[in-house]
């Protein structure tokens, strides 16, 4: 009888295991949208290392890695004496796409 439980236990553990080890994608990225709701061009940066210029009313989209990014957005055109700067902290969470907005 011990040998029996032994046997359906084993079996019980190599089920579980196997099913646990199936091929599941790493989601160590995320898609984020980028949506410039201006008029004027805005030159946008992640941790200061420059994306692209975004014009007005555009949305661009960007994988970025899992983790905490500093998101900057800077006035091209369309200022008087000094350019809007908008800088914010956004966390990415691995195969969660988001929204970020100035």
């Amino acid at each position: 009888m011990k040998s029996l439980f032994k046997i359906l236990f084993l079996s019980f553990v190599l089920v579980f295991i196997s099913s646990c080890s199936e091929d599941e994608p790493d989601c160590l990225d995320a898609e984020v949208s980028i949506a410039n709701t201006r008029v004027d061009p805005y030159l946008v940066s992640d941790n200061g290392v420059v994306i692209g210029t975004l014009d007005g009313n555009k949305i661009a989209e960007v994988r970025l890695t899992e983790g905490k990014h500093i998101m900057r957005a800077e006035q091209q055109s369309g200022f008087l004496l000094f350019p809007t700067i908008v800088e914010e902290e956004i966390n990415v969470f691995g195969c969660q796409d988001m929204d970020w907005l100035f």
